[in-house]
């Protein structure tokens, strides 16, 4: 049984990744690369508009609490070291 439940929510966070970078595009994003991976970790989304490039960290919860309790200290360091690798 756990592992649907992981299966289940992976699936869940592959179809967040996909609507959000569909969002993205709407409102006019480039979309350079979708859940790219290197040495130091994954970064779900990475998208220009103009001249700005930004990360994109994907969280799909059910409430906007749950999603901003998601991104620790911690977790902002492994995504800045996977942009930087």
């Amino acid at each position: 049984m756990t592992s649907n439940k992981r299966y289940d929510a992976h699936r869940f966070g592959l179809r967040a990744e996909k609507l959000a970078a569909w969002y993205l595009r709407c409102k006019g994003y480039r979309i350079l690369a979708e859940r790219h991976r290197n040495k130091l970790g994954e970064i779900d989304l990475l998208v220009l508009s103009g001249n700005t490039l930004a990360v994109v960290e994907v969280k799909a919860r059910k409430t906007m609490e749950a999603c901003s309790e998601t991104i620790t200290p911690f977790k902002q360091q492994k995504i800045m070291r996977a942009v930087q690798g």
